[in-house]
C-alpha cells in the first residue's frame, strides 16, 4: 500500500517551496486525497468480497447437505417402491395357492381336529392354506 503520511510530508513540502516540482503543492494534496479515498474504496470493497465469500461458501455447504439429505430420501423412497413391488408379487401369489388341507367346522363355526387334503369330505368345513393370507385367509 502506499504510504501516504509520507506523500502528504513530500507534498507539503513541496508547496511551502523547499522542493521544485511541476505539480503544484494543493494540487498534490488533492491528488492524495483522492488517492486515500481510493485505497479506502478498495479495503471496503475487499471486505465485502470476503464476506459475500464465506456467505458463498455456507450456502454451498448447506445445498450440498441439501443435497444429500434429498438422495437419502430419494434412496429410501426406492428401497420402499421394491419392497412393496416384492410384497405385493408375495401377495398375488399366495392368493393364487390351493388349500393344503380342510377342517371340518361344527355348526357354530368352530373347527374340530378332522383334517383332510380332500375336498368336500365332510358337510361343513374351511380350507386351510400353507401361507397366511390366500384367498382371504
Amino acid at each position: 500500500m502506499i504510504d501516504i503520511d509520507e506523500l502528504r510530508r513530500d507534498a507539503s513540502a513541496a508547496h511551502a517551496g523547499h522542493m521544485p516540482m511541476e505539480l503544484s503543492g494543493s494540487e498534490i494534496i488533492a491528488l492524495l486525497d483522492r488517492l486515500e479515498a481510493a485505497e479506502k474504496d478498495v479495503i471496503l470493497k475487499e471486505q465485502v468480497i470476503d464476506a459475500l465469500g464465506l456467505e458463498l461458501n455456507d450456502v454451498a455447504k448447506e445445498h450440498d447437505a441439501l443435497r444429500a439429505a434429498l438422495q437419502h430420501e430419494t434412496d429410501c423412497l426406492e428401497a420402499a417402491n421394491a419392497k412393496i413391488k416384492a410384497l405385493r408379487a408375495k401377495i398375488t401369489e399366495m392368493e393364487k395357492q390351493e388349500p393344503v388341507v380342510y377342517q371340518r367346522l361344527y355348526r357354530d363355526g368352530s373347527g374340530t381336529e378332522d383334517i383332510t387334503d380332500l375336498p368336500d369330505v365332510f358337510e361343513h368345513q374351511r380350507p386351510l392354506y400353507a401361507l397366511p393370507g390366500a384367498k382371504g385367509e
